[in-house]
């Protein structure tokens, strides 16, 4: 996989005067060369066999969210920060399934936008993202439920820990995304009802969710998919539920194990 972009200079071939043809005679034949260069081929060092990645990432209203740290991972992680303007782009990157997320250089209001995105050889990818405020935190205790908004509750049954064994007791939250807020508003050609951004993501452990009905008619069917980590780079379903003619939370466990995005979405008929 190439990491670093080759920018290839254009050769330009001058000419003087305003005449477009060669007016140098032959000196064997006496003839005149009126041979027109007109080779205006630009080698523009893009591989065919290779993706690229480019967006802007905004806060809410719009403005720009200057200097994130920008992500693409698989088996490594790409990063790059997003300029003034909130643009930020990755070039030349293998044809595959990637995770992508957003996170600050420091402490922000901000959730991380985190999951996968397909890219296609020959092709850039187009990855705009509105950042979202954090709705609020919560304490994890194992098996105290601890609610998590609007969207359910979460029961730990394996504690959380870091990459590097710190325990994560604390849980930030997004309230329930539409899918214009979400990374991507289809997964498995099904269309996603909402989503939240849990924190830590890349935090590993197991907890139940179970999730609040929120209007879904008694009866209708929903599939609850979480976002893998890099060395994945996927949407993993964890699981369906049903809406109940009663009661507050939808019929499912859902287990997850790792503090991350979960979708809901809409089964396809």
């Amino acid at each position: 996989m190439k990491r670093i972009p080759l920018y290839v200079a254009l050769v330009a071939i001058a000419c003087t005067g305003n005449e477009s043809e060669d007016s140098v005679p032959d000196a064997a034949g006496g003839e005149t060369d009126t041979d027109a260069d007109t080779d205006a081929d630009a080698d523009t060092g893009t591989d065919p066999n290779l993706a690229n990645v480019s967006g802007t990432i905004t806060v809410p209203g719009g403005g720009p969210a200057d200097h994130y740290r920008v992500n693409v991972c698989r088996d490594i992680c790409l990063t790059v920060p997003s300029d003034s303007s909130g643009n930020f782009q990755l070039v030349e990157l293998d044809p595959a399934v990637w995770s992508f997320y957003v996170l600050p250089y420091g402490d922000s209001d901000y959730s991380v936008p985190y999951g996968p995105i397909t890219l296609v050889a020959g092709e850039t990818h187009t990855q705009n993202v509105e950042l979202v405020p954090n709705a609020g935190s919560v304490t994890l205790k194992k098996g105290s439920p601890a609610t998590v908004g609007t969207f359910g509750t979460l029961t730990v049954t394996t504690a959380f820990e870091t990459s590097l064994g710190d325990a994560v007791d604390t849980l930030t939250y997004t309230d329930a995304l539409t899918p214009q807020q979400s990374v991507g508003d289809t997964i498995n050609g099904e269309s996603v009802e909402t989503m939240v951004y849990l924190g830590t993501f890349e935090a590993e452990g197991s907890a139940v969710l179970n999730l609040a009905r929120n209007d879904v008619a008694p009866g209708s069917t929903r599939n609850v998919y979480v976002a893998e980590l890099p060395e994945t780079s996927g949407w993993t379903l964890a699981g369906s539920v049903v809406a109940q003619g009663d009661g507050e939370m939808m019929m499912g466990d859902i287990v997850i194990s790792h503090l991350t995005t979960v979708a809901v979405t809409i089964p396809a008929e």
